[in-house]
């Protein structure tokens, strides 16, 4: 379930991802369901109207396992992508004009026309050009499927600022893991760029089947376009006391214990033993950040004209000749959410010279001078073209 203010009036809509049932002779009643927030504690369901259904068609069979809302085309409003079993990730561009929401599907325009078994979606600025890039998993290089490589490895979509997009998996190292689920984005070491942890496995319809060949992985930012292993080094290996790879569903981040470095939770799924006729508990996994030496900024934003959770705001954050940008997301990967606490890596940076905020109402906010280290509550203000002061 995704929450998101796709058409701006300061309260969030919910859009639901659903999955079809191959035997329902009603299969229109599976489809995505769009719920527009009419303000007064009712909703208004506009999927079908709106064209954001994804309904069954002879390309897709109807699963979706994940949907996300962000603002790609930096035109002020939400966007909408969603990611399908067996079909492309599917684009919908928000053109929302005086009020009046309309969406465009510009899959294919975009250069997102790729077929896959894309199951988990992250959202960051992975090469600092100032606009957000996606990561999808997918099958991977997990045994019992006998898809050609190009339909199952994982995807990097890097954002061209130009309305399309190019995968760079394979150039970034990202493309050859194992079976995914959830993924997220968070800057492990703060060092100023978004690192990466995806896990998986899952057990399979027939028996005790399992494809289990995914440990976790945290994959570090080496800032040159690539992403190095690094789940040995913080032995983050989603695992139980046997050494045996969990069957990960959920991956979220946030800072749990206030020192500044994001920590990682993987939500794991429960299994049947048939040889034992019993279930076997699912168990989350809490990987609390060893922190560092590198300074930090955390951001907890407040709406007041816009959604009073801030969903939707665009973050700028310029430390040491180094520009990193962020949005606050309701509704983040596979079962998931993630802290709307924004965190930003400063590496050795022991001064931030500009925050921006830019609020989905369209106002501008804009802080200065500011000492790392800290959390700030950052409120949005009165509805002038923009604003500023200093902090500290």
């Amino acid at each position: 379930m995704l929450l998101c203010d796709f058409n701006n009036d300061g309260f969030l809509d919910i859009y639901t991802a659903n999955r079809r049932a191959a035997e329902s002779a009603f299969p229109r009643a599976y489809d995505n369901r769009l719920y527009l927030n009419r303000g007064d504690g009712t909703f208004v369901e506009r999927a079908a109207q709106l064209g954001v259904g994804v309904t069954y068609t002879p390309h897709s069979n109807g699963v979706t396992h994940v949907a996300v809302c962000f603002d790609y085309d930096a035109d002020g409003d939400q966007d909408l992508l969603v990611a399908e079993d067996l079909a492309p990730v599917r684009l919908f561009e928000n053109h929302l004009e005086r009020g009046t929401l309309s969406f465009q599907d510009v899959t294919s325009a975009a250069g997102l026309n790729h077929a896959g078994h894309w199951m988990g979606l992250a959202l960051a600025d992975t090469d600092l050009d100032g606009d957000l890039d996606v990561f999808v998993t997918n099958w991977g290089t997990s045994p019992l499927y006998m898809a050609p490589p190009d339909k199952r490895l994982h995807a990097l979509y890097r954002n061209n600022g130009d309305g399309s997009f190019s995968d760079v998996a394979q150039a970034a190292g990202l493309a050859q893991g194992e079976f995914g689920w959830g993924a997220a984005f968070l800057d492990w070491d703060n060092d100023g760029d978004s690192d990466l942890y995806y896990a998986g496995n899952f057990y399979a319809n027939l028996g005790n089947l399992f494809v289990g060949d995914n440990p976790g992985h945290l994959l570090l930012n080496a800032g040159d376009g690539t992403f190095r292993e690094a789940t040995a080094q913080y032995d983050v290996f989603n695992q139980d006391n046997n050494g045996r790879n969990r069957e990960a569903r959920a991956v979220a981040v946030g800072d749990l214990n206030g020192d500044g470095y994001f920590d990682l939770v993987v939500g794991n799924a429960a299994r049947w033993d048939v040889n034992q006729a019993r279930a076997i508990p699912g168990r989350p996994a809490v990987f609390i950040n060893p922190g560092g030496p590198h300074h930090w900024l955390k951001l907890r934003l407040q709406g007041t004209k816009s959604n009073r959770s801030g969903v939707g705001a665009r973050v700028g954050v310029e430390a040491c000749a180094r520009r990193q940008v962020k949005t606050v997301q309701s509704g983040s990967s596979f079962l998931a959410q993630n802290s709307l606490v924004l965190g930003f890596g400063l590496g050795a940076c022991a001064r931030v010279g500009r925050i921006d905020v830019r609020w989905p109402s369209g106002v501008e906010q804009t802080l200065s001078a500011v000492n790392p280290d800290q959390t700030i509550h950052i409120t949005e203000p009165a509805p002038f073209s923009s604003v500023e002061f200093k902090a500290r």
